[in-house]
């Protein structure tokens, strides 16, 4: 697996190196966090005076590797983004399918053969 570098800045500006995070351990631990706020996009209803259209959590990754919610002074290295998609034409109600005119069937070209 590959393994990445870890480094911070120090007060002084200089770069101090930490060890290495393996890249592809991130991608579970950033899984479970977008799946528990996919739920809260999921559990509001639609045209709610409290629906959600977009979120944004930031995120770093720690010294030892891990996913961690940045909070207070701590700059995100990563930025999870939600956003909620709109409705397919296909979710429209009865009464909006029934105002659209209906298609008139494709006609079959006549064949005509030659001998």
């Amino acid at each position: 697996m590959p393994r990445y570098p870890s480094v911070s800045l120090t007060t002084e500006s200089q770069v101090v190196k930490h060890g290495a995070v393996d890249v592809e351990a991130l991608s579970p631990q950033l899984v479970r966090i977008r799946d528990a706020f996919l739920e809260l996009f999921e559990g509001a209803p639609a045209r709610s005076k409290g629906e959600l259209h977009r979120l944004d959590v930031g995120l770093a990754v720690t010294e030892a590797g891990e996913i961690a919610f940045a909070t207070g002074n701590t700059r995100p290295s990563l930025t999870l983004s939600l956003e909620r998609r709109q409705r397919s034409p296909s979710t429209r109600s009865a009464s909006a399918a029934r105002s659209v005119p209906a298609k008139e069937p494709v006609k079959e070209p006549e064949v005509v053969e030659i001998d």
